[in-house]
C-alpha cells in the first residue's frame, strides 16, 4: 500500500519563497554592479554643482584684425593649434614700413659717411691751401726792404694767411660736427636717436642672416670700446664693459632676446646649407 505524499508546509513554502526573493536581489545587485564599473563610474550627475578651470587668457604679439578663431568655448586644444587668425595685411603695412625704415636708416647712414669723407677732402685742401699763403708770404716778407715788393703787396699775402687759416678752422668745425653723427660721444638728441637706431638695424641684418651670429660681451649693452679694436691690452674703460648700462635706453638685452626667439622659432630663418643660387626641382 503506498504512502500519500503531504503537502508541504506553511514554513517551507515561506523559505522557498525567500530563497527565490534573495536569489533574485543578488542577481540584480551583481547586474547594476557590474554596469556601474562598466559603464556608469566616470559619469556624474547632478542638479547643483560647481565646475573650476583654468582661465588662460591669449594675447597676440602682435595687433591685427581677426578673421577666423579656430576653437570654441570648452574645447581641447592642442599645443600648435592655430586658435586665432588675424588679417595679413596689417602685418604686411607693418613689414613695408620697418623695410622703408631701414632704408631710411642705410641712406641716411650712407650720406652721413659720404659728408665725412667729402668734409675730410675739404680740410686737406685747406691745409694745401694754407701752405700755399704761407709760403708766399714768406717769400714776400724779406723782398720789402728792397722794395721788390710793395707794402701793400706783403699785406694781401698776410691777409690771404688770414683767410686760409679761417677756411681751414671752418673746414674742421664743420668735418667735426658731421663726425659727430656718426664716432665719438655726443650730447645730440637726434645723433643719439639715430645711433640707437642703427644699432637695431644692424642687430636685427646680424640675427636674420645666415651663419651663426656672433656677439662680443657688451654688446648688448652698446658697448662700443671708444672705436678700438685692440682692447686685449688695455686694462682700463677702454677695454671694460659698464653694466651700469643694464636697465637703461642703451640696454638692447629684451630686443636681442627677441631677435633669438624669432630665430629659434623659425628654421628658415638658421638654414643648415647655404644658399647656392641653384633653382628647386
Amino acid at each position: 500500500m503506498s504512502e500519500i505524499p503531504q503537502a508541504p508546509t506553511a514554513g517551507a513554502r515561506r523559505r522557498r519563497a525567500l530563497s527565490v526573493v534573495i536569489v533574485v536581489f543578488l542577481l540584480i545587485g551583481v547586474g547594476w554592479t557590474t554596469w556601474w564599473y562598466l559603464e556608469s563610474r566616470g559619469h556624474e550627475t547632478t542638479d547643483n554643482a560647481y565646475v573650476s578651470g583654468n582661465l588662460v587668457q591669449v594675447t597676440p604679439r602682435v595687433a591685427g584684425t581677426v578673421v577666423a578663431i579656430g576653437a570654441d568655448d570648452t574645447d581641447l586644444v592642442e599645443a600648435g593649434q592655430t586658435l586665432v587668425r588675424l588679417d595679413p595685411a596689417d602685418a604686411k603695412v607693418a613689414l613695408a614700413q620697418a623695410e622703408a625704415q631701414l632704408a631710411q636708416t642705410v641712406r641716411e647712414a650712407r650720406v652721413l659717411y659720404a659728408k665725412d669723407t667729402t668734409l675730410a677732402a675739404a680740410v686737406a685742401q685747406r691745409k694745401v691751401d694754407l701752405a700755399r699763403a704761407e709760403d708766399d708770404l714768406a717769400r714776400r716778407a724779406p723782398l720789402l726792404e728792397s722794395g721788390a715788393v710793395s707794402k701793400e703787396d706783403l699785406q694781401h699775402a698776410r691777409d690771404a694767411v688770414a683767410a686760409a687759416r679761417a677756411a681751414l678752422n671752418t673746414a674742421r668745425a664743420q668735418l667735426a660736427a658731421s663726425r659727430a653723427l656718426t664716432e665719438g660721444p655726443t650730447d645730440s638728441a637726434a645723433v643719439v636717436a639715430m645711433r640707437r637706431r642703427l644699432r637695431h638695424n644692424q642687430l636685427a641684418c646680424l640675427f636674420l642672416a645666415q651663419g651663426v651670429p656672433l656677439l662680443l660681451a657688451g654688446d648688448e649693452v652698446a658697448n662700443s670700446q671708444g672705436g678700438n679694436n685692440n682692447t686685449y691690452c688695455q686694462d682700463n674703460k677702454i677695454g671694460w664693459v659698464d653694466w651700469s648700462k643694464r636697465g637703461s635706453e642703451d640696454d638692447l638685452t629684451a630686443f636681442i632676446g627677441q631677435l633669438t626667439k624669432l630665430r629659434r622659432e623659425f628654421p628658415q630663418l638658421r638654414p643648415v646649407h647655404w644658399l647656392g643660387g641653384q633653382k628647386a626641382d
